[in-house]
């Protein structure tokens, strides 16, 4: 039997690992694998996701304009940029142990990791980052939990997660010469690090990169990667069970399992060859597999 290995080793590896290819290895907070963002804009403010007795609330922001005097939504977070923004977030405050983040020296080379070319202008790389952090760092994500869901008037508990609480933003500009985005700041929620601290979980940037640009295939690979980290015995989900998790981003469950077959048949081949699953009508069934990355620290549930 091999010696099972140290932190420190499996931490040796990973960065042996990047020097090597050029691609490290990312934190996920547990909520965001479990309800994903949504895949387009929504054009609404409230997004819901639930999972058993668990609703997930996702509320947009809203802004003053001082020069029109009125108060305007925000949007929701959508697509591939909030979630490599929270990938590259909570990987720092990880890594760190810090609830200030500073992303000017990261924001530009992940721009180009996702093929974005670092541009300003209406329609710029960096308009539309500025666009979605804007959405990011003022929506409200939250929790109810309900004891009953046949009585949900009763023995309900919100907990609000933030993601977060401050942040930075005044004189965003590219020095081209650096190749850094300037002055970005942010101050995560406290529960929100928290989660961060005690139940992200590691995977394989490239892993990411190979799946890019197919959004809901990156959902799954996370999903996947958090659920095999504490699979004991072979898991059935229903296709509507999982539609409605990842927010009903689909318009019914028979197009959501439809498109999940397809990409999770592309994940195995492309990423991750040692995940154990079957499909069954209307289902999937999940058997144990080891997680993409050895875990570097105990999850906690």
């Amino acid at each position: 039997m091999s010696e099972k290995k140290s932190e420190e080793d499996l931490e040796e590896e990973l960065n042996n690992e990047y020097r090597s290819t050029g691609y490290g290895t990312l934190y996920v907070p547990r909520m965001f694998a479990q309800h994903p963002f949504p895949l387009s804009d929504q054009r609404k403010n409230v997004y819901r996701a639930f999972n058993g007795n668990k609703v997930l609330l996702l509320e947009a922001g809203y802004e003053f304009d001082p020069v029109n005097d009125e108060i305007k939504s925000l949007g929701l977070p959508f697509g591939m940029l909030p979630r490599w923004l929270i990938l590259m977030i909570t990987t720092k405050a990880k890594l760190t142990g810090n609830r200030e983040v500073n992303l000017s020296k990261t924001i530009s080379k992940f721009l180009k990791k996702i093929g974005y070319e670092v541009s300003g202008g209406d329609s710029g790389s960096l308009t539309q980052l500025n666009n979605q952090i804007k959405r990011l760092i003022n929506c409200r994500i939250s929790y109810l939990i309900f004891e009953d869901t046949e009585k949900p008037e009763t023995n309900k508990m919100k907990v609000n997660v933030g993601p977060i609480d401050e942040i930075t933003f005044w004189d965003v500009s590219y020095d081209e010469e650096d190749e850094k985005v300037k002055n970005v700041q942010v101050r995560l929620h406290e529960r929100f690090f928290y989660e961060i601290k005690n139940h992200s979980f590691p995977v394989k940037e490239l892993h990411i990169q190979k799946l890019r640009p197919k959004v809901f295939a990156i959902d799954l690979y996370l999903y996947l990667s958090h659920r095999m980290s504490y699979l004991k015995k072979d898991t059935l989900i229903s296709w509507e069970d999982l539609n409605k998790q990842f927010g009903s981003n689909f318009s019914n469950h028979v197009d959501f399992g439809k498109r999940a077959r397809e990409y999770i048949r592309l994940i195995q081949k492309e990423v991750y060859p040692e995940l154990n699953y079957v499909f069954k009508r209307g289902r999937l069934v999940l058997k144990k597999s080891p997680t993409p990355v050895k875990k570097l620290s105990t999850i906690n549930y």
